[in-house]
């Protein structure tokens, strides 16, 4: 693990500073990850199949389109937060659904990069397809997240 040292000069503030920044940052989360937490459920025995979805910034629309360099985005962090678990809690509620993770990055997003992640462990890969397309849809419908 990296070790944070403070420069010979530097005072009490700047390690706060460093500190409060890093704690107000999203957690480092990527597909992988993802799946391997819902590999963790208890239910994972009963699965058969894990479905899931990365939506990604696309670079361009076509050949003749202008290139997207970034997106940026924004959240209502309470609202976004319960709505993201009353999503969670209403894909996991189906039959044959046993596990759900959904995450969508905040802040400035590169070309190319991952925005968005739904991963679902279910029973058989009908449900989890089904679960995958009903969760972004409304993950994009309910979710107060902004493009800036």
């Amino acid at each position: 693990d990296p070790v944070l040292h403070r420069a010979p000069h530097g005072s009490d503030a700047d390690l706060d500073d460093i500190v409060a920044a890093m704690e107000e940052r999203d957690p480092y989360v990527t597909l992988e990850t993802l799946v391997a937490d819902v590999k963790r459920d208890p239910d994972e025995v009963y699965s058969g199949a894990i479905a899931t979805f990365t939506g990604r910034v696309r670079a361009q629309e076509g050949p003749e389109d202008p290139p997207t360099e970034l997106l940026e985005f924004e959240r209502y962090d309470e609202v976004a937060a319960e709505k993201m678990a009353a999503l969670r809690r209403d894909l996991e509620a189906r039959d044959g659904v046993y596990a759900v993770r959904l995450h969508h990055k905040t802040g400035v997003v590169d070309a190319g990069e991952d925005i968005v992640f739904v991963v679902i462990l279910a029973g058989h890969r009908g449900e989890a397809f089904r679960a995958v397309e009903d969760g972004i849809n409304r993950l994009k419908e309910e979710v107060p997240l902004f493009k800036k």
